[in-house]
């Protein structure tokens, strides 16, 4: 079993109307160390501890501010959450082999993304009574580099 935690420093702040983040669990090795396409879950809170997503991979149940990015397989499962709400959460998952190979290692995965607009010029002209103003803007999506963190195999 993988177990992994994310936090985002709700300090850190919102920016831009779409704040949506990616995070994932997936293997170096799906060989050795295959994640059971049917045993991630994934769970997130706010800053006030309630639970604002949800989603099992076994029965595509969902709840809140979540979505599947794609589809399961052996090497590993990503999600969208929403960071406006969801600040924090576990993901788990089933692995259907272990090994204690300290090359071969889980991950988890999080990359933290916004959109933003920016005005790139602002214009106008008034003529024989009319006039008008012009506004152009960019938009793109900014994104922190991603951040991972490994499993440690731990013997029971």
């Amino acid at each position: 079993m993988f177990v992994g935690y994310w936090e985002w420093d709700e300090k850190e702040g919102f920016v831009g109307r779409d704040p949506y983040d990616f995070v994932g669990v997936y293997t170096d090795n799906k060989r050795s160390m295959p994640i059971d396409v049917d045993g991630v879950v994934i769970q997130g809170w706010n800053g006030l501890g309630d639970e604002e997503a949800y989603f099992d991979t076994r029965t595509d149940k969902k709840r809140g501010k979540v979505a599947l990015a794609k589809r399961a397989t052996d090497a590993g499962v990503g999600f969208w959450i929403n960071d406006r709400y969801v600040t924090n959460g576990t993901i788990t998952a089933v692995l259907e082999k272990v090994t204690t190979n300290k090359k071969e290692r889980v991950y988890l995965q999080y990359d933290h993304s916004w959109t933003s607009t920016s005005i790139t010029g602002i214009g106008g002209n008034v003529s024989g009574g009319g006039g008008g103003f012009n506004i152009t803007w960019n938009t793109g999506v900014k994104y922190l580099n991603t951040l991972t963190s490994t499993g440690e195999y731990w013997k029971g």
